[in-house]
Protein backbone atom coordinates (compact mmCIF):
# COMPACT_ATOMS: atom_id res chain seq x y z
CA UNK A 1 0.00 0.00 0.00
CA UNK A 2 3.23 2.44 -0.79
CA UNK A 3 0.82 4.23 -3.25
CA UNK A 4 -2.45 4.46 -2.05
CA UNK A 5 -3.60 5.74 1.20
CA UNK A 6 -5.50 3.41 3.98
CA UNK A 7 -8.80 3.57 5.07
CA UNK A 8 -8.26 6.20 7.64
CA UNK A 9 -6.50 8.26 5.31
CA UNK A 10 -8.81 8.09 2.60
CA UNK A 11 -12.40 8.41 5.12
CA UNK A 12 -10.66 11.91 6.64
CA UNK A 13 -9.74 12.92 2.83
CA UNK A 14 -13.38 12.61 1.66
CA UNK A 15 -14.98 14.24 5.24
CA UNK A 16 -12.10 17.13 4.88
CA UNK A 17 -14.00 17.79 0.84
CA UNK A 18 -16.99 17.26 2.17
CA UNK A 19 -16.32 19.52 5.03
CA UNK A 20 -14.77 21.68 2.32
CA UNK A 21 -17.97 21.66 0.17
CA UNK A 22 -20.53 22.22 3.43
CA UNK A 23 -18.55 25.79 4.23
CA UNK A 24 -17.42 27.16 1.12
CA UNK A 25 -20.41 29.46 0.32
CA UNK A 26 -20.41 30.61 4.27
CA UNK A 27 -16.62 31.37 3.51
CA UNK A 28 -17.42 33.36 0.67
CA UNK A 29 -19.78 35.08 2.14
CA UNK A 30 -17.72 36.17 5.09
CA UNK A 31 -15.23 37.29 2.71
CA UNK A 32 -17.45 39.65 1.17
CA UNK A 33 -18.41 41.21 3.83
CA UNK A 34 -15.06 41.78 5.55
CA UNK A 35 -14.16 43.49 1.43
CA UNK A 36 -17.91 45.58 2.37
CA UNK A 37 -16.41 46.44 5.50
CA UNK A 38 -12.96 47.73 4.31
CA UNK A 39 -14.70 49.70 1.55
CA UNK A 40 -17.06 51.34 3.79
CA UNK A 41 -14.52 52.64 5.73
CA UNK A 42 -12.28 53.48 2.57
CA UNK A 43 -15.02 55.02 1.71
CA UNK A 44 -16.17 57.59 4.86
CA UNK A 45 -12.73 58.07 5.70
CA UNK A 46 -11.39 59.32 2.32
CA UNK A 47 -13.77 59.61 -0.30
CA UNK A 48 -16.99 60.73 1.19
CA UNK A 49 -17.24 64.68 2.74
CA UNK A 50 -21.04 65.70 3.23
CA UNK A 51 -22.94 63.83 6.39
CA UNK A 52 -25.92 62.85 4.31
CA UNK A 53 -23.62 60.31 2.06
CA UNK A 54 -21.97 59.16 4.96
CA UNK A 55 -25.36 58.18 6.58
CA UNK A 56 -26.40 56.53 3.37
CA UNK A 57 -23.24 54.61 2.97
CA UNK A 58 -23.30 53.41 6.56
CA UNK A 59 -27.21 52.35 6.00
CA UNK A 60 -26.32 50.19 2.83
CA UNK A 61 -23.87 48.56 4.57
CA UNK A 62 -25.68 47.19 7.00
CA UNK A 63 -28.49 46.15 4.84
CA UNK A 64 -25.14 44.04 2.95
CA UNK A 65 -24.64 43.11 6.16
CA UNK A 66 -27.77 41.69 7.28
CA UNK A 67 -27.96 40.27 3.60
CA UNK A 68 -24.66 38.35 3.89
CA UNK A 69 -25.78 37.25 7.54
CA UNK A 70 -28.68 35.74 6.50
CA UNK A 71 -26.97 33.99 3.41
CA UNK A 72 -24.95 32.94 5.76
CA UNK A 73 -27.15 31.03 8.32
CA UNK A 74 -28.86 29.69 5.19
CA UNK A 75 -26.02 28.51 3.56
CA UNK A 76 -24.90 26.32 6.71
CA UNK A 77 -28.69 24.96 6.92
CA UNK A 78 -28.60 24.26 3.23
CA UNK A 79 -25.71 22.30 3.04
CA UNK A 80 -25.48 20.63 6.20
CA UNK A 81 -27.09 17.18 5.78
CA UNK A 82 -28.74 16.71 9.22
CA UNK A 83 -29.09 20.13 9.93
CA UNK A 84 -31.29 20.54 6.54
CA UNK A 85 -33.36 17.36 7.18
CA UNK A 86 -34.62 18.74 10.08
CA UNK A 87 -35.30 22.27 8.55
CA UNK A 88 -36.65 20.63 5.54
CA UNK A 89 -38.82 18.26 8.10
CA UNK A 90 -40.00 21.33 9.76
CA UNK A 91 -41.19 23.46 6.71
CA UNK A 92 -43.12 20.63 5.56
CA UNK A 93 -44.77 20.52 9.07
CA UNK A 94 -45.33 24.19 9.48
CA UNK A 95 -46.66 24.16 5.45
CA UNK A 96 -49.24 21.50 6.71
CA UNK A 97 -50.06 23.39 9.82
CA UNK A 98 -50.30 27.05 7.76
CA UNK A 99 -52.12 25.64 4.99
CA UNK A 100 -54.58 23.47 6.73
CA UNK A 101 -58.47 24.30 5.56
CA UNK A 102 -61.01 23.59 8.53
CA UNK A 103 -63.48 22.27 8.18
CA UNK A 104 -66.12 23.40 7.16
CA UNK A 105 -69.86 21.98 7.69
CA UNK A 106 -73.05 22.52 6.00
CA UNK A 107 -76.02 22.72 7.57
CA UNK A 108 -79.61 22.19 6.64
CA UNK A 109 -81.59 25.68 7.24
CA UNK A 110 -83.71 24.34 9.62
CA UNK A 111 -80.51 23.21 12.18
CA UNK A 112 -78.45 26.38 11.38
CA UNK A 113 -80.97 28.65 13.49
CA UNK A 114 -81.13 26.86 15.81
CA UNK A 115 -77.44 26.86 16.83
CA UNK A 116 -77.32 30.52 15.64
CA UNK A 117 -80.75 31.94 16.58
CA UNK A 118 -81.46 35.35 14.96
CA UNK A 119 -82.03 38.32 17.07
CA UNK A 120 -85.11 39.78 18.23
CA UNK A 121 -84.32 43.59 18.04
CA UNK A 122 -81.40 45.81 17.15
CA UNK A 123 -79.82 47.00 20.21
CA UNK A 124 -77.93 44.90 22.27
CA UNK A 125 -80.83 44.25 24.91
CA UNK A 126 -82.76 41.01 24.41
Amino acid sequence: MKNGHSLTESYQLSENIRTGKQLAPSFFLHLLTTIALASICFLIFYVLKNEISILFSIVIFFLLMAICNCGIVTTIIRYHPIINRRAVKLCKKLRTQMCRQKNSQIMPESCAFETNPMPKTIGAAV
